[in-house]
C-alpha cells in the first residue's frame, strides 16, 4: 500500500470517527428529543471509523503488506 493510499485511508477513518462520535454526543446530550435511531446510526458510523482505523493503521503488523 502506497503512502498516498495510507494517507487517504487515515483521513477517511478519522473523519468517520470524529463525525460519528461527535454526532452521537451532540444527538445524545443536546438533541435529546431526537429518536434513538439517529443516535444509534451516529454511533455505528463512529464504530465503522474505529474499525477502519484499526485495520488500516494499528493492526498492520499482524498481516502481510500488499
Amino acid at each position: 500500500m502506497g503512502p498516498l493510499h495510507r494517507a487517504i485511508n487515515l483521513i477517511i477513518a478519522l473523519t468517520l470517527v470524529v463525525l460519528g462520535w461527535g454526532g452521537f454526543a451532540y444527538f445524545y446530550f443536546i438533541g435529546a428529543a431526537l429518536p434513538w435511531g439517529i443516535k444509534v446510526a451516529a454511533a455505528i458510523v463512529g464504530c465503522a471509523g474505529l474499525y477502519w482505523l484499526w485495520e488500516e493503521h494499528v493492526n498492520v503488523g499482524q498481516r502481510g503488506e500488499d
